[in-house]
């Protein structure tokens, strides 16, 4: 979180996250629906510390040929 919040100001707006998440590779429509999933309760249009990571590890998820299976965010069995 500490390398994307580059103006450490305890969330990451549109840009900056742009600017971190793209290095995922991922395709930017699949980036926009997990900031979608990430920002909310309530949504801020911005990630705070506990939403970053919510979005990082839907990142991870995918980028490891696998969806979340429930609200913990949990990997299927064996992945």
């Amino acid at each position: 979180f500490v390398a994307a919040d580059v103006q450490r100001s305890g969330s990451i707006g549109g840009k900056e996250a742009v600017e971190f998440l793209s290095k995922s590779k991922l395709p930017v429509e699949l980036l926009k629906n997990i900031w979608t999933v990430s920002d909310q309760n309530p949504k801020s249009n911005s990630l705070d510390r506990r939403k970053f990571f919510i979005a990082v590890r839907l990142i991870q998820l995918f980028q490891n040929g696998h969806k979340a299976q429930n609200a913990t965010l949990a990997a299927p069995e064996g992945a």
